[in-house]
C-alpha cells in the first residue's frame, strides 16, 4: 500500500506534537512495509507566486516540498482571509497525485494545503484521511480558545474577529517559510522578554470588522471533501460534529510520538512533595488555573516546578521554572 502523508514539515523547520507525531507514523509504516510518500508546505518563492512541487531531500522515505503554498496561520489567526482560500492551478495537484498515485492520503493539518488538492484526490478517487490534531478550519486558530473563552460552542463571524484579534499580517506569517527562520526563532527564544500574565493578554471588545463567511465556507467544502476522520479524543470528535462536520467513517484513536514511554521511576525520599506543570504557559493549557491553584497551597510541604515553556517574569518567584521539558530532563526524572 502507498500512502501520502501530508503534515506540516519536519524537526527544526516545525515543532510540536503534531509534526513529530506524523513522522514517528510514517516511520513506523515504512518499517511495517508501506511506501510512505511526505508532501509539505515548505519555501516561497519571492519573484514567483506559481504553486510548484519539488522533491525534496529523504528522511527514510519519500518527501515532497510544496513551494508557494497557503499561508500557514500557525498561530493568532489571521485578518485576510482571501489570501488563505486563493485558487491555483489545479493541474499541479492532478498530476502530482496521478503520477505517485497513493492509495490512501493521510492529511494531518489544513494550514498551506489548497482546495483543489482535495479536489483533485476526490476525482482520481483516491480516498483521504483525517487526523483531528487540532480545529484548524473549524476556527482561524488551532484551538477554539483565548482570552479565557471557549468558542467552540459559540463559532460566530464575531468569534472568528476575536480569536483573530492577535494576528500577523500575511507579509508577517510568509516569515516562517524562509530556510533560515529556524535560526532565527532559537535566537528569539533567548534574546525575547517572555511576559506571561492574565494582564498581559487582555484584549479590547471586538465587533465584526471582518467577513469571515467565505473562508468558512471554503473550509467546510474541504471537510466534505474527506472521507474518513481520526479524532484525538471525544472531545474533539463532539467539537467537530458540534460544528457542522459530519464524517462517513470516523475512528478515536490514541495520538502518542516515539519519546513517549513507560519507564521506571525510583523515587527518593524527600521533605517535601513536588507538584509540576508540564506544557505551554498558555491560558488554554491551563496554565494560569495553575497558577492560581498553587498560590493557595502550603509552601512548607510542597514546591513547586514548571517546564514546557521559557521561563517567563511574570511567574511568582517561589515557582521553580526548569524550561523547556528535554530528555535530558525526563531521564533525571527516572531518578527521582
Amino acid at each position: 500500500m502507498k500512502i501520502l502523508h501530508y503534515t506540516l514539515g519536519f524537526q527544526p523547520s516545525r515543532t510540536g506534537g503534531l509534526v513529530k507525531y506524523a513522522e514517528d507514523l510514517m516511520n513506523q509504516q515504512v518499517e511495517s512495509g508501506y511506501e510512505v510518500i511526505a508532501l509539505y508546505p515548505g519555501r516561497i518563492k519571492i519573484f514567483s507566486y506559481d504553486l510548484v512541487i519539488e522533491s525534496a531531500k529523504s528522511r527514510g522515505f519519500e518527501c515532497f516540498e510544496l513551494i508557494n503554498s497557503l499561508p500557514l496561520a500557525l498561530f493568532g489567526g489571521f485578518t485576510e482571509p482571501d489570501e488563505f482560500m486563493k485558487k491555483c492551478d489545479k493541474r499541479v495537484y492532478y498530476n502530482f497525485l496521478k503520477k505517485i498515485n497513493p492509495d490512501i492520503i493521510h492529511v494531518h493539518s489544513l494550514m498551506g494545503i489548497h482546495k483543489e488538492f482535495f479536489e483533485s484526490a476526490h476525482e482520481l478517487g483516491i480516498k483521504i484521511f483525517f487526523t483531528s490534531h487540532d480545529y484548524y478550519g473549524l476556527a482561524p486558530v488551532p484551538n477554539f480558545f483565548f482570552n479565557g473563552v471557549d468558542y467552540s460552542k459559540n463559532n460566530t463571524n464575531t468569534s472568528w474577529n476575536i480569536m483573530s484579534s492577535n494576528a500577523l499580517s500575511v507579509k508577517k506569517l510568509r516569515f516562517f517559510q524562509v530556510p533560515f527562520y529556524p535560526t532565527i526563532r532559537r535566537a528569539l527564544k533567548v534574546l525575547r522578554k517572555n511576559l506571561k500574565s492574565k494582564s498581559s493578554i487582555e484584549v479590547s471588545e471586538k465587533t465584526e470588522i471582518i467577513n469571515y463567511r467565505d473562508i468558512r465556507s471554503y473550509y467546510n467544502e474541504i471537510f466534505n471533501l474527506i472521507d474518513a476522520y481520526l479524532f484525538n479524543s471525544s472531545v474533539a470528535r463532539d467539537v467537530y460534529i458540534k460544528n457542522g462536520v459530519l464524517p462517513q467513517t470516523e475512528a478515536i484513536i490514541s495520538i502518542s510520538n516515539s519519546n513517549i514511554r513507560k519507564r521506571n521511576v525510583h523515587r527518593k525520599n524527600r521533605n517535601k512533595s513536588v507538584i509540576a506543570y508540564i506544557g505551554p504557559d498558555e491560558d488554554y493549557k491551563g496554565y494560569f488555573d495553575f497558577i492560581d491553584f498553587v498560590n493557595d497551597i502550603d509552601k512548607e510541604n510542597y514546591e513547586v516546578k514548571t517546564y514546557g515553556h521559557l521561563p517567563n517574569r511574570e511567574c511568582p518567584t517561589y515557582i521553580q521554572q526548569n524550561g523547556y521539558f528535554t530528555k535530558k530532563i525526563l531521564i533525571r526524572f527516572t531518578l527521582i
